[in-house]
């Protein structure tokens, strides 16, 4: 994993955003919008915190955490005030590296993502821009949003979700930047301790359980319903779970193996 830092000591606040190789990019058909589902079940619940405590927790630090995929790129943002930084850290690690997705969880989500598909198909720029991108790249992944088809979403399950977690969540895919009143050396020290620390627990966890997908399935499906009229938004109040291209596109910010990431520190 590479670390970039910028300090920043006039900044009361520290934004953080994980980005991974992992979006419409790397799909197909057969399983077209599978990234931007699981970023959306990442935030909804980890081994130790559901979705609710991972808002409570943002909350307290005065700022906010979310996740979603977009065609090129899924990212995992976090904002803080910036005497919490390492906190916000070790939270944005809990979600990444912990994650439970719960199976009652899970069923809503995908219900929740098939209706928005069909809401596109009645809104006309949503309609047009679909069609546009379809007949210019037929079967190629860039031919749908990230919020993937119908067919293909109805069809994803938990094991799906945790073989595309494994396969995207490994540490040589992963770029950590963190901005605001921070030092270089302390981020990428503790970059170091929270992988290490939520990566350890993950893995005691995983024995506890005996890979049975037990987790915080209740706790994780009571978080969801944390973004008030809609009960399956990303995370804190943001309730619409599709990342259009179109409108939604100009307003967007600019593992397999739990081992210790390379962190590169450049200030």
């Amino acid at each position: 994993m590479t670390v970039l830092v910028r300090e920043n000591p006039t900044a009361p606040v520290v934004a953080i955003s994980l980005m991974l190789r992992m979006g419409t990019r790397w799909e197909t058909r057969a399983n077209a919008g599978i990234s931007n589902f699981l970023q959306l079940m990442v935030v909804r619940g980890s081994t130790s915190l559901d979705g609710t405590q991972i808002v409570s927790a943002a909350d307290r630090m005065g700022g906010s955490i979310d996740a979603y995929a977009d065609a090129d790129y899924a990212e995992i943002p976090a904002t803080a005030l910036s005497r919490y930084w390492g906190e916000m850290l070790d939270l944005v690690a809990e979600v990444a590296l912990r994650p439970s997705l719960p199976d009652n969880t899970t069923q809503a989500v995908r219900d929740f993502l098939v209706r928005q598909i069909r809401n596109r198909a009645d809104k006309p720029y949503d309609a047009a821009f679909d069609s546009l991108m379809g007949r210019t790249y037929g079967d190629n992944p860039y031919a749908w949003d990230p919020i993937g088809l119908k067919e293909s979403l109805e069809r994803m399950d938990r094991a799906a979700l945790l073989a595309h977690y494994r396969r995207h969540y490994v540490p040589g895919a992963m770029v950590l930047a963190v901005s605001g009143k921070v030092k270089n050396a302390e981020v990428v020290a503790q970059s170091r301790a929270s992988v290490r620390c939520a990566a350890g627990r993950a893995g005691a966890r995983a024995e506890r359980d005996g890979a049975t997908g037990t987790g915080n399935g209740a706790g994780g499906a009571h978080g969801a319903g944390r973004a008030g009229a809609d009960p399956h938004g990303r995370s804190r109040a943001v309730a619409d779970g599709s990342r259009s291209r179109g409108d939604e596109g100009r307003e967007r910010r600019a593992g397999r193996r739990a081992g210790e990431p390379i962190l590169l520190g450049a200030s």
